[in-house]
């Protein structure tokens, strides 16, 4: 059976979750995988929970917690970074609601402070009520006039609430599923593999469908690249795979003792700089959480550019390999954004009590495929119960548009699963 795909089912599944008794959803028994706990994954997995399903299994990369690109990094040493995601806009009307309700919980938090854009060239900061729309290169639409929310752990909200029936595994790399998906006319059972925390696991189970939440999994060489039946490769199921095309970024996480670096603003959109497009003050995120240290911290994320120039010196892939990101391939990056950050901010000579650079090989993602121009947000093989979702399936690469796919293959696939 060759790929089907639609658009998505009209009927909400915020209906279900609404209902003042849980219990008055139709239980479904189809059991489901999601591979990746990020945005797009976790809300699939609460989206489908609010349907009815009761058998849904979430299998992270994560050692630690979900999120993925909206983790954060704590250190042992006490220090707080948002060293992914840095604000959310969630302003359509479909996720406006859910916007409030996770405000309420706790899981996400209104952001406002000194917000604008800094002209690295003068050092001039203009604060975001006076920049024009449009007329400047804009951090993921950071000026843009709206609400700005800071992430206060989502993702383990969505995991807590839904518990038990949302299963969640940290550590796992699913590297391969196998299974007659739709041969003679059936779909399924889809049977997992891969390892966790490093050893080789031989089944993680059998579902009845499979949802992907990261395009890495059509991607040799990454850590998430999956096949099917040991030699099909997802592109050839979705060729969104093939058309993604991948924009990494470097962030740099850096932090202070109190009061020896200056900094007149809270987070900036930057232009007239060839090293850095976004910078925070991250002791004015209301998410921000160090423990035991006194000190300014700081995240900085690099321009596309910089990021491909450092990837020439530094490669993320030898010979179809990843190259993990060890002390001695980070540090030559992390002096060199050191170097940038500090020319940026003008606090050359001052000693940081932290610096740690990260790679975000898939920080950002474009796809001009025909599932975007028909205005698709995740796509689903109905033969065989294999679904795509997150930034990757949608126009632009954004939080938000994260969180619309996991809703949208939720949807969708609870139409089509008993």
């Amino acid at each position: 059976p060759g790929q089907r795909i639609g658009t998505a089912s009209g009927m909400a599944w915020r209906r279900c979750a609404m209902s003042t008794a849980k219990a008055a959803c139709t239980r479904k028994s189809s059991r489901v995988a999601i591979v990746g706990g990020g945005l797009a994954g976790m809300v699939a997995a609460d989206a489908l929970a609010s349907r009815g399903f009761e058998d849904l299994h979430v299998f992270d990369m994560g050692r630690r917690a979900t999120g993925g690109r909206a983790s954060v990094r704590r250190t042992q040493e006490g220090y707080f970074f948002n060293h992914g995601l840095q604000f959310l806009r969630l302003g359509s009307p479909k996720v406006s609601s859910l916007a409030a309700e996770w405000v309420r919980d706790g899981a996400l938090m209104e952001w406002t402070g000194r917000h604008g854009r800094l002209d690295a060239s003068t050092g001039n900061f203009t604060p975001r009520s006076d920049c024009e729309p449009g007329a400047h290169p804009d951090f993921c639409s950071f000026l843009e006039p709206g609400k700005l929310y800071v992430n206060g752990g989502l993702t383990e909200h969505l995991r807590r609430k839904n518990e038990p029936g949302v299963r969640v595994e940290l550590g796992c790399k699913v590297s391969a599923i196998d299974g007659s998906g739709g041969e003679g006319g059936a779909a399924g059972p889809w049977r997992l593999r891969g390892s966790k925390f490093g050893e080789p696991v031989h089944t993680f189970g059998d579902f009845d469908a499979v949802v992907f939440t990261d395009a890495m999994a059509g991607r040799k060489g990454s850590p998430g690249h999956v096949l099917l039946n040991g030699e099909v490769e997802l592109g050839s199921l979705f060729p969104v795979l093939d058309e993604v095309r991948v924009k990494p970024v470097f962030s740099l996480m850096v932090a202070y003792a109190r009061g020896d670096v200056s900094c007149d603003f809270d987070a900036a959109s930057v232009v007239g700089s060839e090293a850095f497009q976004f910078v925070s003050a991250e002791n004015a995120k209301p998410n921000y959480d160090a423990v035991g240290v006194d000190c300014d911290s700081f995240v900085a994320l690099s321009t596309f550019e910089r990021a491909e120039d450092l990837l020439e010196r530094h490669p993320q892939q030898k010979n179809f390999k990843f190259v993990e990101q060890t002390k001695d391939y980070l540090d030559p990056i992390q002096a060199d954004l050191l170097a940038d950050f500090e020319s940026l901010l003008g606090c050359e000579g001052k000693v940081p009590v932290y610096a740690k650079a990260q790679r975000w090989g898939g920080a950002f993602y474009s796809s001009g495929g025909g599932g975007v121009s028909r205005g698709l947000k995740s796509y689903v093989d109905e033969g065989r119960m294999i679904a795509l979702c997150g930034d990757y399936c949608c126009e632009t690469s954004t939080a938000e548009n994260a969180v619309l796919s996991g809703l949208d293959a939720a949807e969708r696939l609870a139409g089509m699963l008993p």
